[in-house]
């Protein structure tokens, strides 16, 4: 194997291995945390871009401390508004609506985003409107472990795709 594809071999597996790592670690840091997003809505439905619109959910601290949390939302993957400014403050055990009204950026179907941070990282929750060109509309929660998994299993398929390609080259 010559010096050129030797050098693409080794960048590509040392890539996907540091890629592998940061996105592990970022799952595990991810369930470490006593806060949960729910229910998100935002209304009315189908608006305009540039129309104002409510967003809520429900964060939950499952702990038993005090934590401020900061909640964005997102419109078509844009960041439309947060509460960095005020920050909610959630007692261990108890449950806030969090209300932020912003306007919005994309055309309709909306997809819409809702994330928070704290101490330690908190899985978005999100879903899409009816008519969306994203599932069609459907209302899942997204999981930033599965996104990792996703992620890691391309990055270990392209790496192998890679490695493949390399070594039947060498061979002819």
């Amino acid at each position: 194997m010559d010096k050129k594809y030797h050098h693409l071999l080794t960048a590509s597996l040392v890539f996907a291995t540091i890629f592998l790592v940061t996105a592990t670690a970022t799952v595990a840091l991810s369930y470490g945390s006593s806060i949960t997003l729910s229910n998100f809505s935002v209304t009315p439905v189908h608006a305009v871009r540039g129309q104002t619109v409510t967003g809520s959910v429900s964060v939950l601290n499952s702990g038993q401390s005090r934590v401020s949390v900061v909640v964005s939302f997102f419109d078509g993957g844009a960041k439309v508004t947060d509460n960095s400014a005020s920050p909610t403050a959630i007692r261990g055990g108890e449950t806030v609506i969090v209300q932020l009204t912003f306007n919005t950026v994309a055309d309709p179907a909306h997809c819409y985003l809702a994330e928070a941070t704290a101490a330690a990282p908190i899985s978005p929750v999100g879903y899409c409107e009816a008519g969306s060109h994203v599932l069609g509309g459907a209302s899942l929660p997204v999981s930033t472990t599965a996104l990792a998994s996703v992620i890691g299993v391309a990055s270990v398929a392209i790496a192998a795709a890679l490695m493949l390609t390399l070594l039947r080259r060498r061979t002819n």
